[in-house]
């Protein structure tokens, strides 16, 4: 609460203490509940649900600090109330979404402490606005933490983009795996900034912060139940090739294959028919680089490699035999008068969610599922007409 407005308003203080209990029964949930309940089948990154409920308990705290502050302490000195209260939420609220919202990415460790770091200055121009007791310190000292808001919001545009592809190179399928919905967070939290900084006590833009409030709450929670856990390990298929499903490895020497050339990508072309495609690994489901590296007895970096060398990744390889599978499939049912329906065609293609089906199908094929069934069935009944 920015002014006293909003503390002389009863409403508001129930919504507010609702926020905060919001906020702190969220942390709770995310530190002791062991398994998810919006997606049960997901296991979430340990790290990440730590950093999760720390930002929503400071938020919890921060809305205890302002009622303090406000009422308790410093109720005669609003300017250095206000300095202290925006210099605390800008040393702990903003770097904790920021290391929240790192740890989504799990392509490589990216460094937390310059983040934190970069909202030290904080204490500083907070010690010389009390010092000074110039209010032009609160407005420098918010403008800092918006261009540092900014930079962050670009630092993540460009490794979600990094991210992304990197779970195309290593990984067939992306549900509860993709996070460019991360950046909502940020573009989120902007107006929660403006409404913060700018509304100078208003008692509805209060209102309107709470009510943004709860939106991050509930996206934060949503956020981290639906996010798979994601590991790349030399080990990752140990288990799997026992299981009847997976190839044991071809002997490949790796000196003979780890020169890119000609007579390699044939080599590799043979391997991925042999025991990709002809023995339909394509169809397991969540299959990852490593894992199909393994089977067909190379490593992980040269297959990254030769996709990359022609011009696909690994999810665009394996999208395409299962697409294609699902065509072949579906004309054989057809021209043997069984039914069946897309989505039932699409699990035995490999897919398990038919939405992912839908969008992979559309990339490869330029028409959306159900333009393609409509115009086969089309061409089927000319044919059988034509036949009598």
């Amino acid at each position: 609460m920015y002014g006293n407005q909003g503390q002389l308003d009863m409403y508001f203080m129930m919504l507010y203490g609702g926020v905060a209990m919001m906020a702190i029964m969220s942390c709770v949930y995310l530190l002791l509940r062991p398994v998810n309940v919006i997606v049960k089948n997901v296991q979430s990154p340990r790290e990440l649900r730590l950093w999760a409920a720390a930002f929503l308990a400071t938020m919890a705290g921060s809305h205890v600090w302002w009622i303090l502050l406000g009422q308790v302490w410093l109720t005669d000195d609003q300017l250095v109330r206000i300095l202290i209260l925006i210099a605390l939420d800008n040393m702990t609220l903003v770097p904790l979404i920021m290391a929240t919202l790192l740890r989504l990415l799990q392509d490589r460790r990216r460094p937390l402490w310059l983040f934190f770091a970069s909202v030290l200055p904080t204490a500083v121009l907070v010690i010389i606005g009390v010092t000074t007791r110039q209010r032009v310190i609160e407005w420098v000292m918010q403008g800092y933490v918006f261009v540092v808001g900014v930079i962050f919001f670009v630092y993540m545009v460009v490794a979600v983009r990094q991210y992304g592809r990197w779970l195309k190179d290593n990984f067939a399928d992306l549900e509860h795996k993709e996070v460019w919905q991360s950046l909502l967070a940020p573009l989120c939290l902007l107006p929660v900034f403006y409404l913060y900084v700018y509304h100078g006590g208003e008692l509805y833009r209060e209102y309107l912060t709470q009510f943004v409030s709860i939106i991050i709450i509930i996206y934060i929670v949503w956020r981290v139940e639906t996010l798979q856990t994601l590991e790349i390990t030399d080990a990752d298929d140990k288990d799997d090739r026992d299981d009847g499903n997976v190839v044991p490895p071809t002997e490949i020497v790796e000196s003979e294959v780890s020169n890119i050339d000609t007579s390699a990508y044939q080599k590799m072309d043979k391997l991925l028919r042999e025991y990709c495609e002809k023995k339909q690994l394509y169809r397991q489901h969540d299959m990852t680089l490593q894992q199909l590296a393994t089977a067909i007895g190379t490593n992980r970096t040269y297959l990254g490699t030769y996709f990359a060398e022609r011009g696909e990744t690994y999810n665009s390889y394996i999208n395409r035999l299962r697409i294609e599978h699902f065509t072949q499939l579906y004309r054989q049912k057809l021209s043997n008068g069984d039914t069946a329906t897309a989505k039932e065609l699409a699990v035995e293609s490999g897919y398990h969610s038919y939405s992912t089906f839908g969008v992979a199908f559309k990339q490869y094929m330029g028409m959306p599922v159900t333009q393609w069934i409509k115009s086969i069935n089309e061409e089927n009944s000319i044919d059988n007409n034509e036949s009598r």
